[in-house]
């Protein structure tokens, strides 16, 4: 598929977000970074900007201007904004710019090529579509994943087989009520024990990354954890006294990031595999169960220490 098309295949998945409640497309995607509506209407600003600026300007040996300040353009696109009543109109003016800078690119010489100031490297139409493809890409992970978690239905997933995606909505619901939880909480606060023989709060998150791990050993890659696997994940599947001696001393980024690295394996595994796969016989200890019973299990296991966690926030000590 050419990047050309791609590009403008992309539209549909813009035009889901008019779906979502208003709140939810203004909302940052996380602390300090731009809304949906903010990312939508950057990359508007920049269709536009090559709308108007350069594919006008596009002809055989030609220098293109140089792409303007980042900085800049960014605020500038905000700024564009304010004339939009909601969401939906950004969306709408975005699929309508990029409809016609698709039709603009379409209709040049696939062969002609070009430069543009401060570039190293000559460009192609083809090439020059690239990077916005690839800039279009960054900005899209950061909307799905936003907007995963903001999805309250058990359904199929593109890229999962049905009964695997209704799974996956199942796992990101979970791990929504984790993240809920644990928001804003400080190093001292992660570490807390609110008794000799507790788990902290800290402990418990990256138990539940240590647990899917496990299973990803044992059912994807048929084998058992290594020296070096058992050295890093013991105490967090362990926990207990070992748990409490290694696991502290870590901000709440840390364990996030445990989590989202193994979720993230767990995701693309299941792109590859079927339903039937769900269903085939294996051992969990001396119990005989199935591949479906065990990711169960994994989120069944982390909403059971989400609710750990939840009781040791109320103990917390107030400052």
């Amino acid at each position: 598929m050419s990047a050309l098309k791609q590009f403008g295949d992309t539209i549909g998945e813009f035009l889901e977000l008019k779906k979502y409640p208003e709140a939810v497309l203004v909302e940052p995607i996380s602390e300090g970074k731009w809304s949906i509506r903010e990312i939508v209407g950057h990359l508007l600003y920049w269709d536009k900007f090559n709308l108007e600026t350069m594919v006008p300007l596009l002809a055989e040996g030609v220098k293109l201007p140089a792409f303007p300040n980042h900085d800049l353009h960014n605020e500038q696109a905000v700024s564009y904004l304010s004339r939009y009543e909601n969401v939906e109109e950004i969306i709408d003016d975005f699929v309508k710019t990029r409809k016609m800078l698709v039709k603009e690119l379409t209709e040049i010489s696939k062969g002609l090529t070009f430069e543009i100031e401060n570039e190293p490297y000559n460009f192609s139409p083809e090439k020059f579509v690239e990077i916005f493809l690839e800039h279009d890409a960054h900005h899209l992970k950061q909307i799905r994943e936003k907007i995963k978690y903001r999805k309250f239905k058990i359904e199929e997933i593109p890229d999962y087989s049905p009964e695997i995606g209704q799974l996956v909505s199942m796992m990101n619901y979970a791990r929504l009520t984790t993240l809920n939880a644990i928001k804003g909480l400080t190093i001292e606060q992660l570490d807390y024990l609110p008794y000799r023989d507790s788990n902290s709060i800290g402990a418990l998150l990256l138990h539940m990354a240590a647990v899917e791990f496990g299973f990803q050993v044992e059912l994807f890659d048929k084998r058992k954890p290594n020296k070096h696997e058992s050295e890093e994940w013991g105490a967090a599947y362990q926990l207990g006294d070992l748990g409490r001696n290694q696991i502290k001393g870590n901000p709440l980024e840390f364990y996030i990031e445990k989590l989202e690295k193994v979720r993230s394996r767990t995701l693309e595994e299941f792109k590859k595999r079927s339903d039937e796969w769900l269903y085939e016989e294996v051992l969990w200890g001396n119990n005989l169960s199935n591949n479906y019973f065990i990711w169960f299990h994994t989120f069944e296991d982390e909403i059971n220490h989400r609710g750990q966690i939840r009781i040791l926030r109320k103990m917390l000590p107030h400052s």
